[in-house]
């Protein structure tokens, strides 16, 4: 029986897909292990099939360098398909976001002195995928907000506030 070989229209995008592995640290992890497709998430996906993920860490110096994040790093680095950057304060800091390092993938962690702005302007300029929401790191500042979101999105109510005023001795 002859099969047909049919190459796709030029004009069809072919996005780049990697088949790895799970990795399971779960007291179940004996059982058998499953394959997951993992596309790229970079809108023009120039990158060979075998290049590494490049995950941009956007904190500051005192939190990239903490002992919890330098075991996620570690972590994500065991399995040899990510590359971590570092932004560290002298970027964050002092550089443009037009000369931050490119990535493909973006972890961002508000801190004390840390420019959101600046990070929401990179997020802006260069659309990498985003592990936590920077713009809505704005909502989680403002204690309100967090409650307008969570009534809105969700439809979590929550209970109206009651006020007790005391009369002070002699006023009444």
């Amino acid at each position: 029986m002859d099969h047909e070989v049919r190459t796709p229209p030029p004009d069809l995008r072919v996005s780049c897909v990697k088949t790895v592995g799970l990795v399971n640290t779960h007291p179940h992890a004996g059982r058998k292990r499953r394959q997951i497709k993992r596309t790229r998430s970079a809108p023009d996906c120039k990158h060979s099939i075998a290049s590494k993920i490049k995950i941009g860490l956007c904190a500051m110096d005192k939190k990239a360098q903490s002992k919890p994040m330098r075991e996620i790093i570690s972590r994500l680095l065991a399995g040899g398909e990510f590359e971590v950057v570092t932004f560290g304060d002298k970027v964050i800091l002092e550089m443009p976001v037009e000369s931050w390092p490119l990535c493909d993938v973006m972890l961002s962690w508000h801190s004390e002195g840390f420019p959101l702005r600046k990070a929401q302007a990179y997020v802006e300029l260069r659309r990498p995928f985003l592990i936590n929401d920077v713009h809505m790191q704005d909502v989680l500042l403002d204690r309100r907000r967090v409650y307008k979101a969570l009534m809105v999105r969700v439809q979590w109510f929550f209970p109206a506030a009651q006020c007790t005023y005391q009369a002070l001795p002699g006023s009444c």
